[in-house]
């Protein structure tokens, strides 16, 4: 019985810090992204003028 806990537990805990992994790895990409795109825009405006 107790071991089913500890299993359900771990398993669990696992789901978490993988979903938390997930969304920090896209929020990653998106601030990436973002600084790529505004960086892009922001040179683009300097060679242009």
């Amino acid at each position: 019985m107790v071991a089913t806990i500890v299993t359900i537990i771990n398993v669990g805990t696992c789901r978490i810090a993988a979903s938390v992994t997930a969304s920090t790895v896209v929020i990653l990409v998106i601030i990436l992204g973002t600084i790529v795109v505004v960086g892009g825009d922001v040179a683009i405006v300097l060679v242009v003028h």
